[in-house]
């Protein structure tokens, strides 16, 4: 909940007339952010979150921060702007193959490791937090279609993406991209996961089919729980945003939600270090990443 309900003073604005984003109006903004999303924004963020926010006073037909503020408390969850708010803060920037040690960490030592330990028809499943607009995803299932055919066909996997972000998932869902999106992906795999429409690359239905996605925030424990267990998680560049708390209570729900013997990734520039779990640091070729003990 909001620490303090206070609304801050109507904002200055410049000689041009521009709404200022005022200290106390961030901070409260702030603690809506966090509380819904348990994104923690850091001041250096405020002229980030002006610019983001800008658009929406004028659609709102408000004139500075400080009513946009009062407008969230008072109707922001049952209009929906609690949702766009969101939406506008989080960063979807992604790319298809990110991280390549961690992907062939995946097809080389992870997916070999839980296949000996699986018997048919039992399912492999992965989960991807924060998904974005669905590239990691799309990469996790055409790498494991290429070097692991026979999971598809024997519909043997299953993959969930989750974010709260509802437009890039919207995008995510719809698999949809422009040529500039696909550069650096092999021409092969081009043709081969992708049916072409002019400038636009649409991803197969024969892999579409065994993706969910998810709108779910990794901080609400309870939607989280309820997509079940996973053999193999990834969480790239999502812990990086949130506060010490924040990191402790997603960390302690991902260890929940891995199947002994699973494994998890989180972005090459994040660690758990200094976190409360359970999970076994595994050194990978060029990567790490955790394993949940038991198998």
């Amino acid at each position: 909940m909001l620490t303090n309900h206070k609304i801050a003073s109507p904002t200055t604005v410049n000689q041009n007339d521009v709404p200022v984003l005022e200290h106390e109006t961030f901070e409260q903004l702030k603690q809506l952010v966090y509380q819904h999303s348990g994104i923690y924004l850091t001041e250096n963020k405020r002229g980030f979150i002006e610019n983001r926010l800008s658009k929406r006073l004028q659609s709102l037909s408000l004139n500075n921060y400080s009513e946009y503020l009062s407008f969230l408390i008072s109707q922001g969850k049952q209009s929906g702007e609690i949702e766009k708010l969101i939406n506008l803060v989080t960063i979807t920037e992604t790319n298809f193959f990110r991280d390549e040690a961690q992907l062939n960490a995946l097809i080389e030592v992870v997916l070999p490791d839980l296949l000996k330990e699986k018997s048919a028809p039992e399912k492999i499943r992965i989960l991807s937090v924060g998904c974005a607009t669905g590239e990691e995803v799309y990469s996790i299932i055409m790498l494991i279609d290429n070097s692991f055919p026979e999971i598809l066909k024997s519909e043997r996997l299953e993959i969930v993406g989750t974010d709260i972000n509802h437009q890039a998932l919207q995008k995510a869902y719809k698999g949809v991209y422009q040529s500039f999106s696909l550069r650096g992906i092999p021409p092969e795999y081009k043709k081969k996961y992708f049916q072409s429409k002019g400038d636009v690359y649409v991803i197969h239905p024969r892999i579409r089919k065994h993706i969910q996605f998810r709108h779910v925030s990794l901080i609400d424990s309870t939607a989280m729980l309820e997509l079940g267990k996973f053999d193999i998680i990834f969480c790239r560049n999502v812990l990086i945003f949130f506060d010490q708390m924040a990191r402790e209570k997603s960390v302690l729900i991902l260890s929940e939600l891995l199947k002994p013997g699973g494994y998890l990734f989180v972005g090459q520039a994040e660690t758990l270090h200094g976190l409360n779990h359970s999970l076994e640091l595994v050194l990978f070729r060029k990567s790490m990443g955790y394993k949940k003990p038991g198998n």
